[in-house]
């Protein structure tokens, strides 16, 4: 195991991600043992950055040149693919919930993905703080203040030390109550 690990750890830093994650579907199969899903997470993790850091530095350099926003549509799309795998290996992973906040807080198409993922994750009854918090950061930015409030409120039910879901809340609450384009 230790040796298969060694090696998809090889594989990510040569940028291989396929042949990483083939190799740990593979183990996966074979051996079980939660560590190897657990770096298939992560490869998945790596993967994803990898991707939206090529899509900032091509919005950095021209993002009016049709060729790079179709290059830039392709990272956002293929950081959201392996973001929904991560997701449904491990729902309960802060980092991949962050990076699926963080993307969706930009991009409408993988917003009503990952929206879709976590309410079906929570309807099968594995709710938890971070799923709730990451729907409710969806809503918001998408101007849906009432369905923020509530997610939010919920994440909050499930872990009240929340600073990051309170601080959500507060926004939220004073952003429904301002006037509108059309008021």
């Amino acid at each position: 195991v230790e040796v298969i690990q060694l090696y998809a750890t090889a594989l990510v830093m040569g940028e291989k991600f396929g042949d990483a994650e083939s190799l740990l579907i593979k183990a996966s199969k074979e051996v079980s043992d939660p560590s190897i899903t657990g770096r298939l997470v992560e490869v998945y993790l790596l993967a994803a950055n990898q991707q939206l850091v090529r899509a900032q530095r091509q919005l950095e350099s021209s993002s009016e040149d049709p060729a790079i926003r179709e290059s830039i549509e392709k990272c956002f799309a293929s950081a959201a693919s392996v973001l929904m795998q991560a997701f449904k290996i491990d729902p309960n992973n802060p980092q991949t919930l962050a990076l699926i906040g963080a993307i969706g807080k930009v991009r409408e198409v993988e917003r009503a993905t990952f929206r879709r993922e976590i309410l079906k994750f929570i309807a099968e009854g594995q709710a938890n703080s971070q799923a709730f918090f990451t729907l409710g950061m969806l809503e918001g930015v998408s101007g849906n203040h009432e369905d923020a409030i509530d997610y939010t409120r919920q994440a909050l039910a499930l872990r009240p030390e929340s600073t990051g879901a309170a601080n959500n809340l507060a926004m939220f609450l004073i952003m429904k109550e301002m006037p509108t384009a059309s008021d």
